[in-house]
Formats: structure tokens, C-alpha cells, sequence
């Protein structure tokens, strides 16, 4: 009973890891989705071609080659004997064996969903705890320094002061990877359907219909292409904010290690820290920008997309590195 409760759980747990990977469109490997499953459970979105690979392709093959797994390793370990007659003999530590197989992927996959559901790797160094490359959002190189975010712990938790922001960030990094994906196969798509134009085979009638058809893609391109403009104004934003977060932090603690609070800087350092208190972590710009991300992932038109961006230019216009 313990062993065929255990298959079950294997399965399922086969088929939602299947279910979860199609969803993010590819866009992540495998690995990345296995190590950290909560992070990209908001994006799980079913869809009806992915359900036979999910549901039974997927989850009989990993079953199977446990299965497979247990049946050569016990004859190995003499578990599963065969004796001269073809009976099958099994030794008392067999059953426990089975139980140990199939309880590693489910307990594996437990650990992974409840850490990533607690803390996640560091989106802004992607893990590696240092920054050593150019960065596009700040504008500005680092030449192997602690990266700002994490302070080189390459992980952030939620719970923790910046977990609210770097959430909102990841999400951000999320979509914005989704919209460039599918950018790129529109642009495919678009650079196909002007080839057969061009072409001209088919006749007028065809051309036509072409003509229309290649519109169509690249109103839905352009469309995309906004939307992705917006994930990456957002995601400049947040990464600013947090960037400012840290400058501020490292000024108050090399202020208290090098300095006596006098009367000549006592204004910038009480000014510093009022900044600390509210900068990089102010809620109600966290709150607005959340609400627009909200209102863009509803957005159905190009008008209303730009329109968003807009006002989050607006929004953000005074935040800027170092300010």
C-alpha cells in the first residue's frame, strides 16, 4: 500500500514538474524550473497540447526507469534473486529498498518548493553572489564586486527587507524574458510570411490574403515589443531602487566607522539617515508599480500598453542611481 502511494505522489509530482516547464514557454531549462518550482507557479497556465506529455508520457517514463532502477540494483545488491527454478526470492530489506527509491524524488522535490517559497537565488547577480559584467539597467560596469543585492549570499529571502522588491523584480525579469521570447517568433514569423510575398506565388488572391496575415503579426508584434518595453523600464526602475538601497547603506556604515557626528555633517547624516528609512524600500511606490504590472498583464492593446508605460515613466521619473 506504502509503496503504491508512493508511485502515485511520483507521478503526479512528474506530471505538475511537465505541466509547469511547458507553461513558462521554454523561455527556462528544466533545471532552473526544478530547483525552484514555487517561483514559477504563477505562471502555470494549462494548456490542452501540453496535457498528453504532462499527464502520461512523462510521468510513465519516470516511474518506469525507477522501476527499472529498483529491478537492476536489486538483482546487484542481491535484493531480487532468481534462483535456478526462475522463482523469484526477495530478501525482507527489498520492500524498504523500493520505499527509499521513490520517497528521494518526492522529498528532493518538497526541499526545492519550500526553499524557493522562502528564499530565491539573487535575480540580480543570477546566483553567483559577485558582478563582474556591464549592466544594462544601471548603466554602470562592476569589475568582480559583492553583488549589491545579496551582499554575495546569492540568495534573498522573502521575509527579508528587500524580499518584497526583488520579488516584484523577479517577477519583472520573468515576463520581460516571455515578451523578448515571443518577439523573436513573431519577428520569424513576420520575416516568413514577406518572403512569400515577395515571392508573389498563388496569385492576387493569396497575396492578399498574406498581405492581411503579415499585418496582423506585426500589430501583435508591436504590440508585445511594448509590453516588453515596459517589463524592462520596470525592471530598471526596481533594480535603481534597490541599487540606491544599498549606496545608502553603505554610506551610513562607512559615515559611523570613519566619522564622529558633528555639527559640520550632522545635517547629511540624519539626512542619510531619513533616506535609508524610506529609499528602496518605499511601499508606495512598490504598491503603484505593482498595481501597473497588474494592469499591464491585462493590457490588450498597443494604445493601453504605452499608455501604462507612461505613467510609469511618470511615476519613476525622479528615481534615478544615486538619487
Amino acid at each position: 500500500m506504502l509503496i503504491s502511494t508512493l508511485i502515485v505522489i511520483n507521478y503526479f509530482i512528474a506530471a505538475y514538474l511537465t505541466i509547469l516547464w511547458q507553461s513558462v514557454e521554454q523561455t527556462y531549462s528544466l533545471q532552473t524550473v526544478l530547483i525552484e518550482p514555487a517561483l514559477y507557479n504563477k505562471t502555470f497556465k494549462i494548456k490542452a497540447s501540453f496535457l498528453p506529455l504532462g499527464v502520461f508520457f512523462n510521468p510513465i517514463a519516470f516511474t518506469g526507469i525507477l522501476f527499472t532502477f529498483i529491478v537492476f540494483t536489486s538483482v546487484i545488491f542481491g535484493l531480487y534473486i532468481v534462483d535456478a527454478t526462475g522463482e523469484m526470492r526477495v530478501e525482507g530489506i527489498y520492500d524498504w529498498y523500493i520505499i527509499l527509491i521513490y520517497t528521494i524524488p518526492i522529498l528532493l522535490f518538497i526541499i526545492a518548493y519550500i526553499r524557493s517559497s522562502l528564499i530565491i537565488h539573487c535575480a540580480v547577480c543570477e546566483g553567483k553572489g559577485q558582478l563582474s559584467e556591464y549592466n544594462s539597467y544601471l548603466e554602470r560596469s562592476f569589475d568582480n564586486e559583492l553583488c549589491f543585492c545579496c551582499q554575495g549570499k546569492k540568495v534573498i529571502k522573502h521575509s527579508s527587507r528587500l524580499g518584497r522588491s526583488h520579488k516584484l523584480l523577479l517577477d519583472n525579469l520573468i515576463h520581460l524574458d516571455t515578451k523578448i521570447n515571443k518577439v523573436a517568433k513573431l519577428e520569424k514569423e513576420l520575416e516568413k510570411l514577406n518572403r512569400e510575398i515577395e515571392v508573389g506565388k498563388g496569385g492576387l488572391d493569396i497575396k492578399d490574403h498574406l498581405e492581411k496575415l503579415s499585418q496582423k503579426v506585426a500589430e501583435q508584434k508591436s504590440f508585445q515589443e511594448a509590453s516588453a518595453n515596459f517589463y524592462r523600464l520596470t525592471v530598471s526602475k526596481l533594480m535603481t531602487l534597490i541599487y540606491n538601497y544599498y549606496l545608502t547603506n553603505y554610506i551610513l556604515e562607512r559615515t559611523r566607522a570613519l566619522e564622529t557626528i558633528e555639527d559640520k555633517n550632522i545635517d547629511t547624516y540624519l539626512g542619510m539617515e531619513k533616506k535609508h528609512s524610506s529609499l528602496g524600500m518605499d511601499s508606495e511606490i512598490l504598491f503603484k508599480i505593482e498595481s501597473l504590472v497588474q494592469e499591464i498583464g491585462l493590457s490588450q492593446s498597443l494604445t493601453s500598453t504605452k499608455n501604462l508605460q507612461t505613467e510609469l515613466e511618470k511615476l519613476t521619473q525622479n528615481l534615478k542611481v544615486g538619487k
